[in-house]
């Protein structure tokens, strides 16, 4: 939506007959699971859903994008952050991947997200450690380095400005059970 009212994004998805007519069955399918609520049937409109997703984001990827142009510039950087938010990248590394001067890589980066790179990538590696916290029995420190954070004390401190709790009070309130659940 922020690309479109700047009016630089101008790739739109166009499906084909067959296309449309595959969309139309899976959602057809999520309809009857919602629709009969037989056993499991959230399960199964869930997947369905899924499977819609990925079968539009194939066709989208098909879409040509110039790859000179802003938005496939900044997608490239996205994707790239998405898969290496673990790894130490200065702001050189992120204006190479992007192909932008740091001024214009910052520029675009903010108009698009809304944020710079760095505050992105901090943010994306927080979004990766509430998944640990609710899910391991890592501790602080060992999370906040398998995400990317060198000092665990900074980790903590991006942590509660974000959350307004620290990481460990985050787990606390959120932790996914694992296990059986034993009732007294």
């Amino acid at each position: 939506p922020q690309l479109r009212a700047i009016g630089r994004y101008r790739n739109h998805l166009r499906l084909t007959t067959d296309d449309l007519g595959h969309t139309a069955e899976t959602i057809a399918e999520i309809e009857e699971e919602l629709l009969h609520k037989t056993g499991g049937f959230q399960f199964m409109a869930v997947s369905h859903l899924m499977r819609l997703l990925g079968f539009l984001s194939r066709r989208f990827t098909e879409v040509q994008l110039n790859p000179s142009r802003p938005i496939a510039q900044i997608s490239r950087l996205l994707s790239y952050l998405n898969q290496h938010y673990s790894e130490p990248l200065a702001i050189n590394d992120l204006m190479d991947i992007a192909r932008m001067s740091q001024s214009t890589l910052m520029r675009t980066f903010n108009q698009i997200t809304g944020r710079s790179p760095i505050d992105y990538l901090i943010r994306l590696r927080i979004s990766k450690a509430e998944n640990h916290l609710r899910m391991s029995d890592s501790s602080i420190t060992v999370i906040s380095q398998d995400v990317g954070f060198s000092d665990s004390n900074y980790f903590t401190r991006q942590f509660r400005k974000i959350h307004g709790v620290s990481p460990r009070e985050f787990r606390t309130r959120n932790r996914i059970l694992s296990g059986p659940l034993h009732l007294k």
